[in-house]
């Protein structure tokens, strides 16, 4: 038996931040004359109409993912729309333990990304007709010349006026895709957000920086069992079994048909080789709820301690 984990798994929210603001307000926001460029970001070809997949291409490749160009084009790319799904490509690199988000943006934020060498993938509408989005890879900007660089899939570090980009930007509604290890994400989420990112760190085993995440969540959302379910596990993977006892029995006290949080508490108990009469009773109580087979295996890993007591 082992300690089991829960996390608010969210898949895709598409929080958006407004459109419609014009080229004004993106004179606005390069008014602070800045360039930079993110060196050797890599540029995979599109095969017909497969931008989708070449952007995520270059993106999974520059973060140092191994993976079959073609097998991805074939995942990713639908016949029947000739293209690929917004939202696909933003969940695929999830498989990988990246952070991947779809969300509407701003100017000010694809030029703060590139500055922490995070290149993105943006949605532009190419064609007036349905569907006619195109997919690029934005890796650099220049102010002074008002130029941002960019992979199309069909032509590799090419300088577009910002004019132009922002123009076809807007018509899709300022789509942008944000795909990165969990430990390079240091802008402010959404809640929501913040237990996906807790849980990429512990798929790293990163528990110093899934503790910090869980930490900020409390104070967000100080009502929600599951953070505390999680904070225990992250506190029982570092050995800070005192303060994960804590935190499983502040989750069982928000909800009282915890079965997860009984396990594991009861398992911890094990663990320490302590009390084990209420680890007993613990998991009895999350076999009354629900009698999974992991919180069986508890319970007779618990009595065979006993036993032998």
């Amino acid at each position: 038996m082992k300690i089991i984990g829960r996390n608010l798994f969210i898949l895709f929210l598409l929080l958006f931040s407004g459109c419609g603001r014009g080229y004004i307000q993106l004179k606005k926001e390069v008014s602070r004359q800045d360039s930079f460029v993110i060196p050797e970001v890599p540029f995979y070809k599109q095969l017909g109409n497969t931008c989708g997949p070449s952007a995520l291409a270059s993106i999974l490749s520059y973060w140092g993912i191994k993976f079959d160009y073609e097998k991805l084009i074939k995942e990713l790319y639908v016949p029947g729309l000739g293209g690929s799904l917004d939202f696909e490509i933003a969940f695929y690199p999830r498989k990988f333990n990246l952070w991947s988000k779809y969300a509407q943006e701003n100017f000010s934020y694809l030029k703060e990304r590139i500055r922490e060498k995070i290149p993105l993938i943006v949605l532009q509408k190419e064609l007036p007709i349905k569907g006619g989005y195109h997919y690029l890879v934005v890796f650099g900007f220049d102010d002074a010349k008002e130029k941002i660089l960019v992979h199309t899939g069909r032509s590799s570090f090419l300088w577009l006026s910002y004019n132009s980009f922002f123009k076809k930007w807007e018509k899709a509604d300022f789509g942008t895709i944000t795909i990165c290890p969990p430990e390079k994400v240091t802008w402010e989420l959404e809640p929501e957000d913040y237990f996906y990112l807790g849980y990429l760190l512990e798929r790293k085993e990163e528990w110093e920086k899934a503790e910090e995440i869980y930490q900020r969540l409390v104070e967000v959302l100080p009502q929600e069992k599951t953070i505390y379910f999680n904070l225990g596990n992250v506190y029982f993977q570092k050995g800070e079994y005192l303060k994960a006892e804590e935190a499983y029995k502040k989750a069982i006290a928000l909800d009282k048909n915890f079965g997860d949080a009984y396990n594991n508490l009861a398992y911890l108990y094990l663990k320490t080789k302590k009390n084990l009469k209420e680890a007993e009773e613990l998991i009895k109580k999350a076999i009354d709820i629900e009698p999974k087979k992991d919180y069986l295996d508890t319970l007779n890993q618990i009595r065979k301690e006993v036993g032998n007591d």
